[in-house]
């Protein structure tokens, strides 16, 4: 204990050079103790600062990541509805060229979307996601949710142009 002592007098000195008379006073006054208190207190304030440091950088690191893969997942479903529009398009030019009696089962890849049309084309919608595609006829869609399979059949003449009928085969 008296080292300790010793070593506490010396700094004080030591920081008594640089300092106001009084932080020498406080330092002759205060138990060894007491200063053992404040670097104990001194280490965990610093652990606990690098602590929430490291937690601010994971936190941005998470939030960052999560972006990111919704931004893939948006860019992957995207791709997904466009690959559906083409498959079913191309069914549809494909029973609308050989006429009757054509049908045409398309796995479209994904589950759960919706077909729409307008004249000579398609859209297909997936979470969020649509994508159009031009036909060589006129598409009659049924209405609702598609599960993964299409059924594209051939519909016969309609106002001197081809139709194709559009159903799901799940």
């Amino acid at each position: 204990m008296l080292m300790a002592e010793e070593f506490r007098r010396g700094m004080c000195m030591f920081w008594l050079q640089g300092y106001a008379f009084s932080f020498h006073a406080f330092c002759m006054m205060a138990p060894a103790h007491f200063e053992d208190g404040l670097m104990r207190a001194q280490i965990s304030i610093e652990t606990l600062l690098l602590l929430a440091v490291g937690l601010v950088a994971l936190s941005i690191i998470f939030g960052a990541g999560q972006r990111v893969y919704e931004l893939q997942q948006r860019q992957y479903d995207g791709f997904g509805a466009k690959s559906a529009a083409v498959k079913i398009a191309n069914a549809i030019d494909d029973v609308c060229i050989f006429g009757q009696g054509n049908v045409r089962i398309v796995d479209a890849g994904i589950v759960g979307f919706s077909i729409t049309g307008s004249g000579k084309g398609i859209t297909v919608q997936y979470n969020g996601m649509s994508a159009s595609e031009e036909t060589r006829c006129v598409a009659e869609i049924e209405a609702g949710a598609f599960g993964k399979k299409v059924r594209v059949e051939y519909g016969g003449m309609k106002d001197e142009e081809a139709f194709a009928k559009i159903t799901n085969a799940d």
